[in-house]
């Protein structure tokens, strides 16, 4: 009903009810999201205001623990479906969509190469296969890489860990291993995974949890329930 107001007047979520929208997308299946968030733009200036409070709120890179993709992505589509919308708004919500569905959970982790300590050349199917794993991509010159990598050391994970050095070189990689906990297994992409689309960060670390058949059950998983607090 308090969603339906805010429809009718077109006036400014407040923050408890954009909380219960966020948690509403993230309930209902994706059409019904869909649906949902489209009833929303009445028109420009509602449009606005909603793209403008969820990506700052739950899709800002500057704010990685706050990140709900989820939820985040039946707005991106409404807003690209919209008449309302501009060019640029269109053009943003379309690729922020893109994003938010890439490696969704349901689908298989897309495959890429890596190279191991031993300097041989893997994949990530052919590393992972048969088990649960969980993906934790980074930057070793990433801060709050680094601060998670504290939160998570000598932590039960919920699966053997990959660790996949994105962005960086190689000598880089082998010179700050030492931050990894000793249990997980340290990877190299030599893919360019974010150049090739097959993966988008908007903030590093990005962890995936996928099954024995990798596909991705959990994608950007909670750091604090990782963490166990």
């Amino acid at each position: 009903m308090v969603l339906l107001t805010y429809a009718m007047t077109a006036r400014a979520l407040t923050p408890a009810e954009f909380d219960s929208l966020v948690t509403r997308l993230e309930s209902l299946p994706a059409h019904q999201a869909d649906s949902l968030a489209a009833t929303l733009l009445t028109d420009a200036a509602s449009l606005t205001e909603l793209e403008q409070t969820a990506r700052n709120t739950i899709f800002n890179p500057d704010k990685p623990d706050k990140i709900n993709e989820r939820a985040y992505a039946p707005i991106a589509r409404a807003i690209a479906a919209s008449p309302l919308a501009t060019t640029t708004q269109r053009a943003l919500a379309e690729w922020e969509a893109h994003a938010a569905e890439l490696n969704a959970p349901g689908n298989i982790a897309a495959d890429f190469n890596v190279r191991l300590l031993s300097g041989k050349v893997s994949s990530m199917h052919e590393l992972t296969a048969g088990q649960p794993a969980m993906l934790y991509f980074y930057n070793p010159d990433c801060r709050h890489c680094i601060q998670v990598l504290k939160l998570l050391h000598d932590r039960p994970m919920p699966a053997p860990v990959l660790a996949i050095c994105v962005d960086s070189t190689e000598k880089r990689w082998r010179d700050t291993i030492g931050q990894l906990p000793s249990d997980w297994t340290p990877v190299l992409d030599i893919t360019d995974v974010q150049a090739e689309d097959l993966y988008i960060f908007l903030a590093t670390p990005a962890i995936y949890l996928i099954d024995a058949n990798g596909r991705v059950t959990v994608k950007n998983p909670s750091i604090n329930s990782l963490a166990g607090q």
